[in-house]
Parts: C-alpha cells; structure tokens; sequence
C-alpha cells in the first residue's frame, strides 16, 4: 500500500494520528512549506523568523532572521528546492540561496546566502506568494491591494495584476501555471490570465475575507476559505460555483493533497481547528486531534508524498501528522468520508547523502498564504484586524 493509500485510510477510518512536535516559534505561524521530498519543513512566524527544520527528528537545521524587518507574513521553498522566499512586514521579499555544507567535525548543516531582495511593493506589506512549477516565476499580493509578477532569475517586474479594493491574503498557481488565483480583504476571489494579467474572473459568493485560495492538482477546481465560515469550490474556467461547505469556523488556510487531490486540508478557528474535507465522498468533514497545538490554524500543508501533513498555530507550535499503527483507534472526529501514489522530487534543501526518493512530476505552482495578526480588508481593506 502506498504512503498515500495509508493516509487516505487513516482519515477514512478515524485512526490516530501521531503528532510530532516539529519546532516552537515564540509567535504565530504564518505560513510553511515542504521541500519535495518532505525531508525539510520550512515554516515562517509572526516572532520575525523563518526556519527549516528536519519533520522527522525536530531538528533546527536553518534560521533565518536578522536581514528583513517585520514580521514574516509569508515563506515558501522554490521547487528546486535550492532558495528560500520570504515575504514581510516591511514591504520586501528576501530570497536565499540554500546549500549543504560540511562543518570542521564533518557535521553536515544547511547554509543561506541572500540572492536577492525585491521591492516592487514599497512599504506595503507583502502578505502572500506562489511560485510556477518550474521555479520561474514568482507572484507577491500586499496590503498596497496589487499583486506583482517577478522574474525569479533577474529578479525583475514582469507585470501587475490589478482589481482588489481590498489586501491579498492568499495566491495560488494553477496546474498548468495558466491561470494565478487571489483572495482578498475585499471578499472576492479573482481569476486571472497568468501570461496577460488581465482578470478573467471575480467570484463574490463570500460575505468575509477570503484567507486562502487553492488550485486541485487534476481537476478544474479552485478552493477558497473565508471568516465568513464557508468553503467555496469553483470552476476557475467558467467562474461557476460548485459546492458551498458551511464550516461554521473562520477558514484561515487550505490545501489540496498534492497527488490525488481527494482530501482538502483546512485550518480554522475553533476547538479543533484543524480538519479535512473528503472530496469523493461529499465533502465529508474529519475533525483532527491536534493536542501538542492550540488555538487557531494559520498554516497547513501536505507532504508532497501524501504521507503526512503539518499545521502550524497561533501558539507559535508547528506539529507533524502521521498515521499511527494499528489504525483502528480513534483520534479524529468523522461527522459523515482511496488509494493514492506516492510522489516525491530531488530536494537541494536536504539532509547531505540522503537517499533519493523516486521521482515523479508534481503539478500546479508552491503557494504561501497569508493570514494576518494586523490585517484589514474589510471593503477597502484598510481598517485594523486580527483574525476572530
């Protein structure tokens, strides 16, 4: 059986979950990553930090703070896995070369070296990114309401996507790296022509702000998640809204299982903010134990192979998810809920000499949503907000 296949059962059967304590920030978490083969965990906090951390033993193998100014509201690992984006408070985003490297007692660390720092937003806030699947590109949304394409080579501008009244909290990248999705202060999501910029769709079925937006790896599917308490799914060809998922939590965060897309990962408000929504069995909800965090979810993401996941809280504790064996013994909540491949790509941010998983292509763009402490976007997306 698979590591996805396994995971899907575990869900499917209320199995437990083993939680691995990760990394503690001294601050919300915001935002994290996997490297493609799930051997790093990237997470970026409200206490002015980044981190890379091994998932499996809790290891700090890297952090980051110092050269950026602010709270760090947005962090992602390029698909290669060889540089670090961070997105913050003070109006840059920073980029990092990433390598391994060998101490004097031929211990081996990971090592950063600023590439790059881009301004294209000004003072304003960078609160969200998404990268293309060939690392390329990448897009930035800030509180200036304007969302900017870079080339991730020369680092130059490439275009503005240009439409919300309100922040950008969230980004994502279609499978195909044609269509970029945001989700804003000003209760829309939009649909946008990756190559023109241009808007193609404004879906305004929310009634709050939009916090997270996702695009399914094989199917014309967009999710966005919203503190109006729903989950929206939408054709992102056609702008035509699908289903509707009444939460009765805010939605901070989402993702699609990176493979199969069957399951769509949320963080929310609430006493168990962490849950996952089956998405072949309609859209039955599995409330997970997260005992080792509390409060509220601000940063979930799958393991490229659908072996895990992680969440990371307002607590500033980041926690790994594993189906514990047997899977017959109850940790999460099914209130109504197949097999998968496994996946995973060469990772440059890896522990040195590590064995190479299998490689198998991955779709779509990496994101990085936002969800602020500070915030705003309620209509214009100016006023002052924490996330309640």
């Amino acid at each position: 059986m698979s590591e996805a296949a396994i995971l899907a059962e575990a869900i499917e059967k209320g199995s437990t979950f083993d939680e691995k304590l990760v990394t503690q920030h001294a601050n919300w978490v915001q935002s994290m990553s996997f490297s493609p083969t799930a051997r790093s965990l990237l997470t970026g906090s409200n206490d002015g930090s980044v981190r890379v951390s091994d998932p499996r033993t809790g290891e700090n193998r890297l952090e980051l703070r110092g050269d950026f100014g602010g709270q760090v509201y947005a962090s992602l690992v390029t698909p290669t896995s060889d540089a670090v984006v961070v997105a913050c408070g003070d109006g840059k985003i920073y980029v990092y070369d990433t390598e391994t490297v060998k101490g004097p007692q031929k211990e081996v660390r990971l090592a950063a070296r600023l590439r790059r720092t881009m301004e294209a937003h000004g003072s304003n806030a960078v609160l969200s990114l998404a990268i293309t699947k060939d690392g390329s590109t990448l897009v930035s949304g800030s509180v200036g309401r304007d969302i900017v394409k870079h080339d991730m080579k020369s680092g130059e501008e490439l275009g503005r996507f240009v439409g919300h009244e309100g922040y950008v909290y969230s980004l994502a990248i279609s499978r195909d790296n044609t269509l970029l999705a945001s989700g804003s202060g000003d209760e829309t999501v939009r649909v946008w022509n990756m190559k023109e910029c241009t808007c193609i769709h404004t879906l305004t079925e929310h009634i709050g702000w939009v916090w997270g937006v996702d695009f399914h790896p094989k199917r014309d599917i967009l999710a966005s998640g919203s503190n109006d308490r729903t989950i929206c799914l939408w054709n992102p060809q056609t702008g035509e809204l699908l289903q509707k998922i009444e939460t009765f939590e805010h939605v901070y965060c989402l993702q699609f299982a990176p493979i199969t897309g069957r399951f769509l990962l949320c963080g929310t408000s609430g006493e168990k903010p962490l849950r996952i929504y089956d998405m072949e069995k309609n859209y039955a909800e599995y409330l997970i134990n997260n005992t080792k965090q509390g409060g509220r979810v601000f940063a979930v993401a799958f393991a490229a192979s659908e072996s895990a996941f992680a969440a990371g809280s307002e607590d500033g504790n980041v926690v790994l998810y594993q189906p514990k064996m047997p899977s017959d013994s109850a940790s999460t909540t099914r209130r109504s809920a197949a097999a998968a491949r496994p996946a995973a790509e060469p990772s440059p941010v890896e522990d040195a000499g590590a064995a190479r998983a299998p490689s198998t292509k991955r779709t779509g763009g990496r994101r990085s949503n936002f969800c602020s402490c500070f915030g705003g976007g309620g209509g214009g997306g100016d006023g002052g907000s924490s996330r309640r």
